[in-house]
């Protein structure tokens, strides 16, 4: 009978059973937390290093402008410059910063993969990504500084964790970007951006109220702290900054979107 051959014969149209949604997507995250925070460590590591040795690189002011009683003219242009000075040195810290954590994620993602030539492109590409967008970064939080200072009804710690918010959560996009890149490319790119931007936010969050305990006599006013953009040398708040930053970006960029699927 024809309907008993239909039923003998191979079955072509069953539909493939759908994939779960609990399975990892190829472009997720190969490293988990533990290796997130150690690769990005070692970036940051580096950058408190170069900080030490180095920043901040503007620092010295004209002769003219270094007088110690200088009249009104003079005063304003110095402190014109002493502001162009800090603005200078946040961008340049946190251009080094983006091109070192964002490198280290890159390879350290694109090694857990199985590191081929291939990723090399990658690794490269997230190091300028970081670098550009920790450039941008610097500019950013130095602008909403400038903006927030003359509001008298903010507070200092208010005032800081706003430019503390924005200036980690641009950074922690370029570094999203980055490691996304190298794990599965722009679809991943984009989700990873997410997710280093709501670790940036919850870093610039927790981070005045934290060094507000640990290093209470720290000036966190600044975008970059630890005398790297301006001011007296205190290492211990740029590594409780770095430090703090890089931990929640290593518990937050390796999580995935949970997707909703319709019932058959």
């Amino acid at each position: 009978m024809e309907s008993e051959a239909r039923s003998n014969g191979p079955v072509d149209d069953v539909a493939s059973p759908s994939p779960s949604p609990n399975v990892p997507q190829s472009d997720s995250l190969k490293m988990g937390t533990g290796r997130i925070i150690g690769f990005a460590l070692v970036g940051a590591a580096i950058f408190v290093v170069i900080c030490i040795a180095v920043f901040p690189v503007f620092r010295f002011l004209p002769k003219r402008l270094s007088v110690p009683f200088p009249p009104p003219k003079v005063a304003v242009e110095r402190e014109a410059t002493t502001n162009l000075y800090q603005m200078y040195n946040a961008i340049i810290a946190l251009s080094i910063l983006g091109a070192l954590v964002g490198g280290c994620l890159a390879f350290g993602e694109s090694f857990t993969r199985g590191f081929r030539r291939r990723n090399i492109g990658a690794v490269i590409l997230a190091v300028f990504v970081g670098a550009a967008m920790g450039a941008l970064a610097g500019f950013a939080g130095h602008m909403l500084q400038n903006q927030l200072a003359p509001i008298k009804g903010l507070a200092p710690m208010g005032r800081t964790v706003l430019v503390q918010m924005l200036t980690l959560a641009v950074l922690g996009i370029g570094l999203g970007i980055g490691v996304g890149l190298a794990a599965g490319g722009v679809p991943s790119a984009v989700r990873r951006a997410g997710f280093g931007g709501t670790a940036g936010l919850l870093s610039g969050l927790l981070f005045p109220v934290v060094c507000a305990f640990v290093v209470s006599r720290a000036k966190t006013e600044v975008v970059v702290p630890g005398g790297v953009v301006w001011g007296r040398s205190e290492w211990l708040a740029l590594v409780l900054w770095a430090g703090l930053f890089v931990l929640i970006l290593g518990f937050v960029l390796p999580m995935e979107h949970k997707r909703k699927t319709a019932a058959s």
